[in-house]
């Protein structure tokens, strides 16, 4: 037997104890190691999850908070809206002037308080009609709206005559432009409008007082001529008929010359009188007695009256006499050969608070519709043997005295005078 043999077994034994031993050592390292990358791992994964958790819950928050930004956002828009909607009601409702929206259709859809004032519509009434539907085919409206609408161009201040929901005519200043929204695109056509009536009538008034002005200078100087031509005829006629006393033939015509010179006496006197400038004396006057009296001077005339107690500065003598005028005016248009049976109504009453109106109607056979424009004028008369200066009279007192007078009439049915005269409420 070899006597080396134990030390090679043992050695053999060490070997194998040692790999033994350095395969404990790194099964143990390595349960060591991964478990230390295990946990190095968890805590990393818990890490990164919690971050993202904490990212998610961050960016929640900032999603929140500009929700509530965004909504207090939208809330002010709002608020910022309705504020200027009522500011532009705000101006709808305070300017003086009417205005009236129509959608591209050519449909109303916004009318102000001054529009309904001045034409008489209640908004309800024509909010989404059309032009025609809402103010009727003859309205002033449709041609200006329809050519802003089609040709997108403006109308700038043009004139025409309107009719208000009463029938009453009305002047009116009007502008239309195309209605735009806040991107330039146009939605529709907007008109503005303001009453002329008022205006336009002091207007007429300012020329007639021109032309009755010159007119009756012109009156009063052919009056004047003719006055001393018939003073000299007169003389003559007188002279004629003292020398032939004996000859009853000669003093009828005499009498005759002498009569009809008289009547041209009355109307020289009529010419002088319109072509005299009218000298006022104003003072505060009760109406309804004014007109009581020259109610007295036709005792056999039935009057229908009714009166409001009313004043106003006038000149007492002037209006008296064109109320007379007026009254007779009406008598005679009545057909019957005296005053028995007759009648006339009268009325008084404050018109707001700054004029008093005085209306004398007849039942008499009325004033023709082509005529009624003329009736005064100086020299027209519709009567066989009128003069053509009573109602001028009358039409010149009135406007001396800033007032208005006007007519309406119907054939075989009468004829109404209104006089409007500049007034305050005591």
């Amino acid at each position: 037997m070899n006597k080396n043999l134990p030390s090679l077994l043992i050695l053999f034994l060490f070997f194998v104890l040692s790999i033994l031993a350095m395969l404990l050592i790194y099964q143990q390292a390595r349960r060591f190691f991964l478990s230390r990358f295990s946990q190095d791992k968890t805590k990393k994964e818990r890490g990164e999850g919690g971050l993202l958790v904490n990212t998610f819950q961050g960016v929640i928050h900032e999603l929140k908070q500009k929700e509530r930004v965004l909504e207090q956002t939208k809330e002010e828009a709002q608020a910022y809206a309705k504020t200027m909607e009522n500011y532009n009601q705000n101006i709808l409702r305070s300017v003086t002037s009417g205005v009236i929206t129509f959608n591209c259709d050519g449909n109303v859809t916004t009318v102000n308080p001054a529009a309904e004032a001045i034409l008489g519509f209640k908004r309800e009434a024509v909010l989404g009609k059309s032009c025609e539907g809402a103010f009727g085919a003859n309205n002033s409206f449709s041609p200006f709206v329809q050519e802003t609408l089609d040709q997108k161009k403006e109308v700038l201040r043009e004139e025409s005559e309107g009719v208000r929901s009463d029938g009453q005519k009305v002047w009116l200043g009007l502008t239309t432009s195309a209605l735009r929204n806040q991107k330039g695109i146009i939605i529709g056509a907007i008109i503005v409008f303001t009453d002329l009536t008022e205006m336009k009538v002091l207007q007429d008034q300012v020329d007639l007082k021109k032309r009755l002005a010159l007119l009756g200078e012109m009156s009063a100087f052919i009056a004047h001529e003719f006055r001393n031509y018939m003073g000299t005829i007169w003389g003559f006629a007188s002279m004629i008929s003292k020398e032939l006393k004996t000859n009853a033939g000669a003093q009828a015509m005499t009498a005759g010359i002498i009569r009809e010179l008289a009547t041209m006496e009355q109307l020289i006197a009529d010419l002088l009188s319109y072509g005299k400038k009218p000298v006022l004396t104003l003072q505060q006057t009760a109406i309804v007695p004014l007109i009581e009296e020259a109610m007295a001077n036709f005792g056999a005339v039935l009057f229908n009256t009714e009166f409001e107690a009313c004043e106003a500065a006038v000149d007492p003598v002037l209006l008296r006499q064109a109320l007379l005028n007026l009254i007779q005016n009406g008598l005679e248009a009545m057909e019957s050969k005296n005053n028995h049976g007759k009648k006339i109504t009268i009325t008084a009453h404050y018109l707001g608070n700054r004029f008093v109106e005085i209306k004398i109607s007849d039942t008499g056979r009325g004033i023709p519709s082509d005529q009624i424009d003329k009736i005064f004028f100086p020299f027209f008369t519709t009567k066989e043997k009128g003069n053509g200066l009573g109602l001028a009279l009358v039409h010149k007192i009135i406007l001396s005295h800033n007032g208005t007078i006007s007519v309406e009439s119907k054939e075989h049915q009468g004829t109404t005078f209104t006089i409007t005269l500049p007034a305050q409420r005591p």
